[in-house]
């Protein structure tokens, strides 16, 4: 029968006891030798397909080495690697995580027009404890998008994130702006950037995000599928995330940078 590990941590690389480093691939190899005698397996992306004799239960949970793992069942392995593979525009990252996060910013509050993290308490409100695909579609096509702001510097830094008021990817915001019509940088009179992200949430607004970046987050949020709770492998027992976090969580080689 096959399975699938999904691993998502917030380091490329976790500290082991013994060994030093250990690698996030050794991290889902070694956790599917606890589990039981492996047989032939591929890696895509953050995952690890492989074949075991049986499991018990429908899923299993577990953090080795810092990394949050889940097995559970899959029973067409060839056409999830084929969709572990899509590309989303890093746009559509920003619509999404815009529309999720809210104006809490590590102890205080983003600017006006502007959001920051997600907590789990705000996230669970909106989503529930369980959805479907199509569920997730249209709660997130109904929420706001504000175009979120970057963690300024480090962790013990992070406190000047909405004083600082950096939007993300923001050579992508400009871009965006010019392209729209509703920045000229050529005019030294015109208004600055930053007081424009009303304009710009307002027309991604109205676009929506695309059914691609739905596909990866549901993906992402559940296991082949099989839905534990909502939010837990995204906050894996943190009370809130940045967006930094949520680039972690969908995998940046899922993502689509140009």
């Amino acid at each position: 029968m096959y399975f699938i590990i999904k691993g998502s941590g917030q380091r490329e690389r976790a500290q082991g006891r013994r060994s030093g480093v250990v690698s996030f691939d050794q991290t889902l190899r070694l956790f599917a030798n606890i589990l039981g005698p492996v047989s032939p397996y591929t890696f895509t992306n953050k995952n690890m397909i492989l074949q075991l004799p049986t499991l018990p239960g429908s899923a299993i949970t577990a953090v080795l080495y810092g990394i949050w793992l889940t097995i559970a069942p899959l029973s067409n392995p060839s056409s999830f690697m084929v969709a572990d593979q899509i590309d989303v525009p890093i746009l559509e990252v920003i619509k999404i995580y815009g529309k999720v996060a809210g104006p809490t910013c590590f102890g205080k509050t983003s600017p006006a027009g502007s959001s920051c993290q997600v907590t789990r308490g705000e996230f669970d409100s909106i989503f529930g404890s369980s959805l479907s695909k199509e569920q997730l579609a249209a709660q997130i096509q109904k929420l706001e998008f504000q175009w979120p702001l970057k963690p300024f510097g480090v962790e013990k830094s992070a406190y000047k994130t909405a004083t600082m008021n950096k939007g993300a990817e923001t050579m992508l915001y400009m871009e965006e702006l010019e392209q729209r019509g509703l920045y000229d940088r050529r005019n030294p009179t015109g208004p600055l950037p930053t007081s424009l992200r009303p304009n710009l949430n307002r027309v991604l607004q109205q676009e929506g995000v695309s059914q691609v970046a739905i596909d990866l987050l549901y993906d992402r949020l559940t296991n082949a599928g099989v839905v534990l709770a909502t939010g837990d492998a995204l906050f894996q027992g943190r009370h809130a995330i940045d967006y930094y976090d949520f680039l972690e969580f969908l995998g940046k080689n899922s993502i689509t940078w140009n």
